[in-house]
Parts: C-alpha cells; sequence; structure tokens
C-alpha cells in the first residue's frame, strides 16, 4: 500500500476519469433521469430526487475509487484496469 503514494500519473488520471464517469452515471440513475424523461418528455429539476442522485453519485464514485486502488495489485501498475493488457 505504502507504493500507492508513487503510483505514476498515468494511473491517477486513469482513476479519476472512471471515478467521475461512475459518478456521472450514479447521479444519472439516482435522478432516474433515463426513464423519468422518457416519460414526461422533459425533466423539471424543482421535482428532481436530488438526494437519491447524491448518494447514487458518491457511492459509485467511492466503489469505482476503491476498485482502482485495488485493481493497482492485480492488473498492471501503470493503470487502474483489473486485467493486465499485454501490448494493448
Amino acid at each position: 500500500m505504502a507504493d500507492l503514494f508513487t503510483a505514476p500519473p498515468k494511473f491517477w488520471r486513469d482513476t479519476r476519469e472512471r471515478t467521475v464517469s461512475s459518478a456521472v452515471q450514479g447521479f444519472v440513475t439516482g435522478a432516474g433521469l433515463q426513464q423519468g424523461g422518457e416519460w414526461v418528455g422533459q425533466v423539471d429539476l424543482s421535482v428532481l430526487p436530488w438526494q437519491g442522485a447524491l448518494l447514487g453519485a458518491a457511492g459509485m464514485g467511492f466503489f469505482t475509487f476503491v476498485k482502482c486502488i485495488y485493481a493497482r495489485t492485480k492488473g498492471d501498475k501503470d493503470d487502474a484496469s483489473l486485467v493486465k493488457l499485454d501490448g494493448a
């Protein structure tokens, strides 16, 4: 775990991208925008379930970050993937 602080910048960029994209997906899913906006044809922000959206974003972002940290011990040391990308 001590080598986590010496991880290359590529690892941290990859981790940041994965965490942010998961958080955005969690926000959209928690808010119900995918299905609700389709039914109504529009989205009314005054009735948006903000708590569900924020909790979904926080949860998915957190667990993605933890997965990326764990992946450094299993996959390539230079990125946040769980699989080893031999020459890819």
